[in-house]
């Protein structure tokens, strides 16, 4: 993949900003279950804190073959997260840095990749044969800045943009949406989120949409969604701590497709279900 000089001084300017509002504040915090929590749950004397966490597991679970899709496929992943003062890298956000201020403002920056969409069944990565002749969605290197505002101990409200670093096929996506952190036990702890997804024009078409050269090849109709909500999110993630060193966590995530993109004609069901458990161990 290729990166031109507007790109790169994207991305850097982007990381550089959001690095350089962390370090307004000695006040630091490491997100390893991934929920906003109030700011004196971690403090550290830097902003390379005093000690490395490490979780590491694997998970199996089931979701659409693709956004979309009325079959589903399994997946089979490993769970890897390592933290240390305000950085962080993990098998689901990526590698970046994040902080949370005494009043509960949240900032995180973080690099990774989006897989794509291929024309067959894997189970790493999102594809149908039904999808013959559309052509694969290309991989991306994905920068996300996330910004969430605590409004109580228990909820926040959150807004995130995700956007393609190496080229202009995939498009960018954002999300507007509300969080809840509910400690059950000393040892249950569940988080339940409400979001909104929206793209911009490009990401819609390429995930949603049809062009008449894909028309041509797959004999699917021709569609172009534009930008917009394309699905509803409602997801709930719950973790059990067996001991300070073994956990296990389910994830289970409701998606409704809205009818900006479901009138397509890849769009085989309007609804989709994906569900995730993994067993961790934290040393």
């Amino acid at each position: 993949m290729r990166f031109n000089s507007k790109q790169y001084r994207a991305a850097r300017l982007s990381i550089v900003a959001a690095i350089g509002a962390l370090l307004l504040s000695s006040r630091v915090y490491a997100e390893p279950d991934g929920a906003h929590k109030t700011g004196d749950e971690k403090d550290a004397s830097s902003i390379f804190g005093t000690q490395t966490d490490i979780t590491v597991g694997m998970g199996v679970g089931f979701d659409q073959r693709y956004m979309g899709s009325k079959d589903y496929r399994t997946i089979v992943w490993p769970a890897i997260a390592v933290h240390r003062g305000i950085f962080f890298a993990d098998t689901l956000r990526g590698a970046g840095a994040e902080w949370q201020s005494d009043f509960g403002l949240y900032l995180a920056d973080a690099l990774n990749y989006d897989v794509g969409r291929g024309t067959a069944t894997n189970v790493f990565r999102p594809g149908s044969s039904n999808l013959t002749g559309m052509g694969e969605v290309k991989g991306a290197l994905t920068n996300t800045l996330t910004i969430a505002q605590g409004l109580a101990t228990w909820f926040s409200i959150t807004a995130q943009a995700e956007r393609a670093l190496d080229g202009s096929q995939r498009g960018n996506q954002y999300q507007l949406g509300v969080e809840s952190t509910l400690s059950l036990t000393p040892k249950d702890t569940v988080i339940l989120d409400l979001d909104a997804k929206f793209g911009d024009r490009q990401y819609n078409q390429t995930y949603f949409g049809v062009t008449p050269s894909q028309s041509n090849s797959s004999g699917y109709a021709q569609f172009a969604p534009g930008s917009g909500v394309y699905a509803y999110f409602l997801s709930g993630n719950w973790k059990h701590s067996f001991d300070r060193n073994w956990s296990t966590r389910v994830i289970v995530t409701a998606t409704s497709y809205t009818d900006k993109v479901a009138e397509g004609p890849i769009v085989e069901s309007k609804f989709g279900v994906a569900a995730f458990t993994s067993l961790n161990y934290s040393f």
